[in-house]
């Protein structure tokens, strides 16, 4: 995972808040910092922890990030052996509406998200971590008003797993 410039750690943000929103947070917390484009690792470290700690979806985007970050270097320095095949915990697409009403309302939540399954061709009552991402990506594109609480639900897949 590279966390060596602002461009890097904005792109590592983005899906869960939208490139534009990832890459002003990026920039705020960076010249705050008095961090330039190109970043050491630690840098970058230190940049993904300050937006940790300002909270709000930012934080949670970037406490993904840091997740995934440590998890690849732990596996990568102890030799561990992570098989690609671990199987995902599936999710269920009452879940995923769960998630949307709490911002759209149960009836929006429920027209929106079986919209988005349609244009995908999915009629699943449980879907992969990818497909519910995938969902959710195409909710935040064809309906702008809900690409909001889209992304807060992406946040909140992602942190489950």
């Amino acid at each position: 995972m590279d966390v060596s410039s602002r461009s890097a750690i904005a792109a590592l943000l983005s899906s869960s808040l939208g490139s534009e929103a990832a890459r002003a947070a990026v920039d705020r917390e960076a010249a705050a910092l008095g961090f330039g484009n190109a970043l050491t690792t630690l840098e970058g470290v230190e940049l993904l922890h300050r937006l940790e700690n300002g909270g709000g979806p930012a934080g949670l985007a970037a406490r993904i990030v840091l997740q995934r970050l440590e998890r690849s270097t732990s596996g990568q320095s102890s030799g561990q052996f992570r098989p690609s095949s671990i199987p995902e915990a599936a999710i269920r697409v009452a879940e995923v509406q769960r998630l949307l009403a709490v911002g759209l309302g149960d009836k929006r939540a429920y027209d929106v998200l079986h919209q988005a399954l349609a244009l995908l061709g999915l009629s699943e009552d449980e879907l992969s971590k990818a497909d519910a991402v995938r969902v959710l990506d195409v909710i935040e594109e064809t309906t702008p008003a809900a690409a909001g609480v889209a992304r807060f639900a992406k946040v909140r897949i992602h942190l489950k797993s």
